[in-house]
């Protein structure tokens, strides 16, 4: 086994696992659904976070052979991927824990959308360290999040306005 199967096996790995979550999180709401309101901003939020983990995915596959690897690789194979997990689990409620998908969003929101912005910030430090190799290239494009717009529309509008981009968003005062 390759140093770059090595890695990429454990980065598949975790990435699988932060998959699994948002999906198992599609089938709670589903089963959940006369229980508890759905709402826009989850599913949205929850679509974001499964492109983002397939673009860092199909990225790695495609530009890793070139990379060579090392401890600095590994260590941000995992601020990348790491950060996927744990906002595939905090999006959901605990079962029992909201009556609303939205309320249990918008008092995680925060944590949420720093967990989300993680993977492309460590991407960009990563790039910035190392300006000139094809280490560079692989993380300036394995960390762009797809779907930013969704994310903007239910996480920051403004307060007197619920209203972003033309899409009436799910913001409660």
């Amino acid at each position: 086994m390759s140093a770059f199967e090595y890695v990429f096996t454990f980065y598949s790995l975790v990435l699988g696992l932060a998959a699994a979550n948002v999906v198992t999180g599609f089938a709670d709401m589903w089963r959940e659904r006369s229980r508890i309101a759905v709402g826009i901003c989850v599913p949205l939020v929850a679509l974001s976070l499964l492109v983002g983990i397939m673009n860092a995915w199909v990225t790695y596959w495609q530009n890793g052979a070139s990379v060579e690897m090392g401890p600095s690789r590994m260590i941000g194979s995992a601020l990348i991927a790491l950060p996927y997990v744990f906002a595939s689990k905090v999006m959901f409620p605990a079962p029992g824990e909201a009556a609303s998908l939205e309320d249990h969003y918008f008092a995680h929101r925060r944590v949420l959308l720093l967990a989300l912005a993680a993977p492309p910030l460590v991407g960009r430090v990563f790039a910035w360290m190392a300006p000139v190799s094809s280490f560079s290239r692989v993380w300036r494009r394995s960390t762009s999040m797809p779907g930013s717009p969704f994310l903007c529309c239910c996480c920051w509008p403004p307060a007197s306005s619920s209203i972003v981009w033309g899409l009436d968003c799910c913001w409660s005062s």
